[in-house]
């Protein structure tokens, strides 16, 4: 069996890193498995580009400022909440790729930012073999935007996107909408959400018939996220064992959908409610940001940047003392599986795929949605809990439960060999 995944890229993103294990997790059961990106970073030999010449990459860089163009003119030239939607009016055909042309299976992930066009993934649904997408947010079921939050207009026409805070004197939500759907009217792919929250959110969306939804979550390669021995994690970074660390990880630590501000804000609650407490912690902070973060927080800070490499990553999950991800928007965050298979105790929000990965005061602390204090709580609690190996254990046991390459890869190709059969 030939299975080809389309996505964006193959690095740098939740659904590039889920696509790419998903991609080596096949190929553990023997399916010939590539992944086809519009542009290739990694060396993966199983990476297959659209073209990385000038031409082709320009080429996307227009189509992407052409759109966030017309974005930006319905959004009353602001900047705020600019790439909260998707539109795909331009994008590349890909119908006649070789890796298409020769696959069994099309098995489409994230395909925004210019790679996809709404014509373009027409043409591959048009093509009567069996088409899979796994949805790593809304933006399927949505005319365009990749989370609705608390909006339930995609159940209907999906006009007047809440995101564009201008009239939308274009109808543009309207046409994307409409685009969409006649996308899907003679032949809607199998549909898998990462998470049981993704798949009931997106119940009763009118662009798609979604009684067919799957829940599929992404897979994680538990030889290389696994336990190691604390003390030694902590030398590798520096740590002071005597220390209580919080690690916080965002690609862009400033984005405001990643929470910073409400970390922060528990910090200075913690601060000002349990100073015993507060004197013996300090937090970590990975991901892009500027000079003046140490000057947001109330206590010390590491700031070790970027981290791309995987080792390194696991190390650092080791070192720490619980992993907080107090994002606003979420799925399945790969962060919070690889922190849990590495045993390490995860606080996050009560939003999203979340309260399906930390079992409350099993495997970590669910706080209330955009509360700072409850926040803050969390951290109380983990930091107050006698029985951290036992924490830790359970989180180990959870994520070998659910979320092993194995485990995910076997249900994929279940499906796989359903879809075939029943063409």
């Amino acid at each position: 069996m030939k299975v080809v995944i389309v996505n964006m890229n193959d690095g740098g993103g939740g659904a590039a890193i889920a696509a790419m294990r998903l991609m080596h997790a096949l190929r553990k059961q023997n399916i010939e498995a590539q992944v086809l990106v519009l542009k290739k970073s990694t060396q993966d030999p199983y990476v297959i580009s659209m073209g990385n010449h000038k031409w082709t990459q320009w080429k996307a860089y227009i189509y992407f400022l052409l759109e966030h163009l017309l974005i930006f003119l319905n959004n009353g030239f602001s900047k705020s909440d600019l790439f909260r939607v998707s539109l795909s009016y331009l994008g590349f055909d890909i119908s006649k790729h070789p890796c298409i042309v020769e696959a069994d299976i099309i098995h489409l992930h994230w395909v925004n930012k210019s790679f996809l066009s709404y014509s373009a993934i027409q043409k591959l649904v048009n093509l009567g073999k069996p088409v899979v997408w796994t949805m790593h947010d809304m933006w399927v079921a949505t005319a365009m935007c990749h989370h609705a939050r608390d909006c339930e207009k995609f159940k209907t026409t999906c006009d007047h996107c809440f995101y564009l805070h201008a009239k939308d004197w274009m109808s543009l939500t309207s046409r994307t909408y409409q685009s969409k759907k006649n996308i899907f009217a003679a032949h809607i792919p199998q549909l898998v959400c990462c998470s049981e929250w993704l798949q009931k959110r997106i119940a009763g969306s009118s662009i798609l018939d979604t009684h067919n939804a799957l829940v599929i979550p992404n897979p994680i390669n538990i030889e290389i996220y696994a336990k190691k021995n604390k003390r030694i994690s902590q030398a590798a970074f520096k740590l002071d064992p005597t220390q209580f660390y919080i690690l916080f990880c965002a690609a862009k630590v400033t984005d405001d959908r990643k929470g910073l501000n409400y970390l922060i804000e528990a910090l200075q609650i913690l601060k000002q409610k349990y100073p015993h407490y507060f004197a013996n912690m300090q937090v970590v902070v990975v991901g892009t940001a500027n000079n003046e973060l140490q000057t947001l927080f109330p206590c010390q800070i590491r700031t070790p940047g970027f981290i791309s490499d995987e080792q390194m990553m696991v190390t650092l999950y080791n070192a720490v003392d619980v992993f907080v991800t107090p994002s606003l928007d979420e799925n399945l965050p790969n962060t919070i599986m690889e922190a849990m298979a590495c045993g390490t105790p995860c606080i996050g929000f009560a939003t999203g795929g979340i309260p399906e990965m930390i079992t409350h005061k099993e495997t970590g602390y669910i706080a209330k949605y955009q509360s700072a204090e409850d926040l803050a709580n969390g951290i109380v609690w983990i930091f107050e809990h006698a029985e951290k190996c036992n924490l830790s254990q359970k989180s180990i046991c959870k994520v070998q439960h659910l979320y092993t390459e194995q485990i995910v890869a076997n249900q994929y190709v279940a499906l796989y060999e359903q879809m075939q059969m029943q063409d």
